[in-house]
């Protein structure tokens, strides 16, 4: 399996560096826009499927792409959601700092494990992430996959490579509509490209490195 991932293009909140978790937010002018130059940009590519987390951002930057690519099947896939952060979820980091001094201590302490009120733990989510990931590998072997997701998919998706060998830079950005490309046919994936987003021509994005809880 050839397997491409995709950063969903810019929201208002990303503007604001608002955290969104699994709050339904839709792009805005730029990400509309970034999603258009991320899809021609892969209009050249060919994918048998094309692969949504279910989320707005998500799903309007796939069908933006999915329209140069008629004969592929196009699939929304909870599994690839971003993680739902609970009562954090519409704040910015600096309000989680001020309104929630000792769970934010709880969760530096502890980020895998420490349990947000209403949230699913980075483990939680990291789980459900190398589930999916293991479906696509299970169900589109051998064939080329389009995935278009969130920033903290990208991370879990980084730890995982990681662990099974496939070495790359944990700190690396994930600017929006960025391009990850893995070669999955052998036993550890091979990276073809690593997180572009040269197709924004210097276009200003306002998030170019996702930040996690």
């Amino acid at each position: 399996m050839r397997l491409s991932v995709v950063r969903h293009g810019e929201t208002d909140w990303n503007k604001e560096h608002r955290m969104m978790g699994q709050l339904d937010i839709g792009l805005n002018a730029n990400g509309i826009a970034q999603a258009t130059a991320v899809a021609a940009r892969l209009a050249g590519e060919h994918y048998d499927v094309i692969v949504s987390s279910d989320l707005q951002r998500a799903v309007d930057t796939a069908r933006a792409i999915a329209n140069e690519h008629r004969d592929a099947v196009f699939v929304m896939d909870p599994h690839f959601r971003e993680r739902n952060i609970g009562i954090f979820q519409g704040l910015t980091r600096t309000q989680t700092a001020a309104e929630y001094p000792e769970l934010i201590k709880a969760v530096q302490e502890d980020p895998w494990n420490a349990k947000i009120p209403q949230a699913e733990t980075r483990m939680e989510m990291a789980a459900r992430v190398r589930e999916g990931l293991q479906d696509l590998r299970r169900q589109y072997g051998g064939k080329s996959v389009l995935l278009v997701t969130h920033g903290g998919v990208f991370q879990r998706l980084t730890e995982y490579l990681n662990e099974i060998g496939c070495a790359c830079e944990l700190d690396r950005k994930f600017a929006n509509t960025c391009v990850f490309v893995l070669d999955c046919s052998g036993d550890i994936p091979v990276i073809v490209e690593d997180c572009d987003a040269s197709h924004l021509d210097g276009a200003q994005t306002a998030d170019s490195g996702h930040f996690q809880i």
